[in-house]
């Protein structure tokens, strides 16, 4: 059974606020012919700050890729905080995350999405986490996950707290991203 890795490292951003947490990657060789794939492993490895404040690492992140459409994944979230009936549509595969900057985990029991076509050479893929900020107006809310480089962070934690950018002490940027897939090959559709 051929193996599938999808490797994501952003470019460093400078603390602008904006992220690289959405690319478009490029696979090597043609593309993949498969009707299914199994999501059967992933590592996703954080930077930190340079402050030296304790990191608060995200208890998971949501991955969209554009070759798994939203119809297969359903993911149930709760109100948006301070509101009776705002919730969030999430259709990203959820990544859960370990208490330290790097979680690799396999044996997912795969995890199988119907392709149904050919994986195209280009994948768009898109990395978002819940914002931990409370003066954040998208607190509670997906958003895309920093990719700063670690003086940018330090320097973000040191805005004052109204300002939309300032991040909450010890949160980290995205290093990188791999998930792998088996898939059962097809040569003709």
């Amino acid at each position: 059974m051929p193996l599938m890795c999808i490797v994501m490292n952003p470019n460093t951003t400078s603390g602008d606020g904006k992220t690289n947490a959405s690319e478009q990657l490029l696979l090597s060789g043609t593309g993949v012919s498969a009707q299914k794939c199994k999501l059967v492993g992933y590592q996703v490895v954080f930077r930190k700050n340079d402050s030296g404040v304790d990191s608060i690492i995200p208890s998971q992140i949501f991955v969209n890729l554009d070759f798994i459409g939203g119809s297969q994944l359903h993911v149930a979230s709760g109100r948006r905080v301070g509101t009776n009936t705002d919730y969030q549509h999430i259709h990203a595969i959820p990544l859960a995350t370990a208490d330290g900057l790097v979680t690799t985990n396999f044996g997912l029991n795969p995890i199988e999405f119907n392709i149904g076509q050919r994986i195209n050479k280009h994948i768009n893929i898109e990395v978002t986490r819940y914002d931990d900020n409370p003066n954040s107006s998208n607190y509670g809310r997906l958003i895309p996950i920093s990719t700063d480089t670690a003086a940018a962070l330090t320097a973000r934690y040191a805005l004052p707290n109204d300002d939309p950018l300032q991040l909450v002490s010890g949160t980290v940027a995205l290093q990188s991203l791999m998930l792998y897939f088996h898939y059962d090959f097809s040569s003709i559709f």
